[in-house]
Parts: structure tokens; C-alpha cells; sequence
């Protein structure tokens, strides 16, 4: 919430963001104050550093899609680490990989479909 009030600030002074954190999806969801419980695991993650060195597109739940995984906190424990990076990983898309994903696929037709669980 802060990040946003102050680019609502810097806009309405007629600032223009020149914060660094856009060059890389890490360093935007690191320094943005919107997805704290995400980027906390995605720093403990092994995959932190392909996410910022890596051409990728992060799919970053907020805050609140967590109250309905509140196992999240056991991904952070010691010994768990195969576990966080597959939770991370479900968040990822590899733009490469993508890319030649889709000069195989040319002329088919992919859709993604979201699940909804409920209790």
C-alpha cells in the first residue's frame, strides 16, 4: 500500500517513477509493498536467482489469496525447500520457454482454464 501512495504522490506532483525495481520481476515484487507473503517466499527460494537474472514472468498472489493456504508458513521452514521451490515454480513462466513452447505449437489453439477449491 505504500509503494502505491507514493506513485499516487509522484503523480499527482507530476513525477515521473524512476525507481529501478521494474528491470527485473524480482526486484519489482522485492521493493513493491503489495505482495509481501510471495515475495518473502520467493527470496528464500532457490529459484530467486533464475527469477532475476531469468527473462520471467512472475504470477505473484496477494496477501489474502494466502488466508486460504495458510500452510504457506511450513514452506519456510528448514527442510522444506524442494517444497517451496515447487510452490514458486507454479507461479513462473519461463518467457524462453515459452517462446519455443509456441514456434511448436503455431496453429494450435491453448487455453487456460483457473480452478477454483472450495471447502
Amino acid at each position: 500500500m505504500r509503494l502505491m501512495k507514493r506513485r499516487q504522490e509522484a503523480r499527482e506532483r507530476g513525477v515521473t517513477d524512476k525507481s529501478q525495481n521494474k528491470t527485473s520481476a524480482y526486484r519489482y515484487l522485492i521493493s513493491s509493498d503489495e505482495y509481501p507473503i510471495f515475495a518473502k517466499l520467493v527470496k528464500k527460494s532457490s529459484l530467486s536467482k533464475h527469477i532475476h537474472s531469468g527473462d520471467v514472468t512472475l504470477l505473484a498472489p496477494i496477501d489474502r489469496a494466502f488466508e486460504a493456504y495458510p500452510d504457506y508458513k511450513t514452506l519456510l521452514k528448514p527442510g522444506n525447500e524442494s517444497e517451496l521451490d515447487e510452490f514458486v515454480s507454479y507461479h513462473m513462466l519461463d518467457l524462453a520457454q515459452l517462446k519455443q513452447t509456441r514456434e511448436l505449437l503455431l496453429g494450435w489453439t491453448i487455453s487456460f482454464t483457473s480452478l477454483l477449491f472450495l471447502k
